[in-house]
Formats: structure tokens, C-alpha cells, sequence
């Protein structure tokens, strides 16, 4: 089911994170995975694979680490979730069945598709700015 694995999880918050620090304070891996409580080497290879796919950028040097490679209000939950399941999490089958296309669809094909069309749309108007806002909304109301 979406949002299951842990990269996934580990990466929204993360870019939360980062996004949290501002545009431009790179963040060091050690110190997201201390803030988050996100395994260290896990949370290496997460980084490493969300700089692959340009969401965020390393900085060398002192005070280096991680930074968003773009402002945090163009990059939507929906590049996220995307980028960390695969864009093939979007046809997934909701039980799990290995074959299951719209021409011989499973018992909740139709109800997943209207639900899954709904949530494609909330992520891709949920901006990374959006989710960090919530999070420190949250972090003041203790």
C-alpha cells in the first residue's frame, strides 16, 4: 500500500526537515538522522537517492551537507512520493494482486480508482512548504 516503505517515510521527513532550515543552511546527514531518529546509514542511501533524482543537492565543504534543490512551495508530495515509490505506486493494485488490469479488474479496482484519483490530486497541491508549516504548527502547539 503507498506510503509503506520506510525510504518513503523517512524521505518526507527529511525534505521536511530541510525545508524547515530555510533556503540555503545545508543540513548534514548525521544531524537530519538525530532530529528525526532515522537510522543514519538508511538515511544516507534515502539522501543519496533523492540527489539522484534532483529534489535535493549535496553542499561540500564546512558547513556543507544537504539542501532542497528547489524552493520548497514547487515541490509538491506527489514528486516525493513519486520519485521515492516509483511512479508505477500510482498503478498498483489496492490489494496487492500481481495482475490486475482495468480490463479484468479486482473486487475494489473502482472504488481504489476514485480514491486513488483523489489522493493524486491532494499530493500534487500539498507543497513541501505546506508540510513543514504543519510541522511547526504542530511543534508550537506541543
Amino acid at each position: 500500500m503507498l506510503f509503506e516503505s520506510a525510504a518513503c517515510k523517512y524521505g518526507l521527513r527529511a525534505l521536511v526537515s530541510l525545508a524547515r532550515q530555510g533556503e540555503g543552511c545545508a543540513v548534514s546527514t548525521g544531524d537530519i538522522a538525530a532530529r528525526e531518529d532515522i537510522p543514519y546509514a538508511f538515511l544516507a542511501k534515502v539522501l543519496a537517492r533523492l540527489r539522484d533524482l534532483k529534489l535535493i543537492r549535496s553542499v561540500r565543504g564546512r558547513g556543507g551537507g544537504f539542501e532542497l534543490a528547489h524552493p520548497a512551495e514547487q515541490i509538491t508530495a506527489y514528486d516525493i512520493v513519486t520519485a521515492l515509490e516509483g511512479p508505477e505506486t500510482w498503478s498498483r493494485c489496492a490489494l496487492s494482486f500481481d495482475d490486475c488490469p482495468d480490463s479484468v479488474p479486482c473486487p475494489v479496482h473502482a472504488l481504489f480508482e476514485s480514491t486513488r484519483s483523489e489522493l493524486i490530486g491532494r499530493l500534487k497541491n500539498t507543497t513541501l512548504a505546506d508540510l513543514a508549516r504543519e510541522v511547526d504548527r504542530k511543534d508550537r502547539q506541543g
